[in-house]
């Protein structure tokens, strides 16, 4: 069993806990979760969180959600997009 599959309910960086898996491609496995230490209203916002293999692809995808999301935040709407994170080759 690969360690990524043993990661369900555990947390990452003291804040965001993994759920369950949505997804598996040649590029990585796609988690939900949420993140344990932002409330909206009340409730802990939900993530998205993407272990990755070693590819240049990789890099170039989260360099660029950090564009969408700066360019977001130049008309205020920052908070539409997801903020992105990355702990090694986790992107979340």
């Amino acid at each position: 069993m690969p360690i990524v599959d043993k990661l369900k309910n555990t947390i990452l960086d003291g804040r965001f806990k993994i759920k369950s898996k949505l997804s598996e491609g040649s590029f990585g496995q796609i988690y939900t979760g949420y993140d344990m230490t932002n409330k909206k209203e009340g409730k802990r916002c939900p993530i998205i969180i993407k272990f990755t293999q070693n590819h240049v692809m990789n890099d170039l995808e989260f360099d660029a959600l950090v564009k969408v999301y700066k360019y977001a935040q130049n008309f205020n709407q920052g908070d539409v997009f997801a903020k992105t994170y990355v702990k090694g080759k986790a992107f979340i």
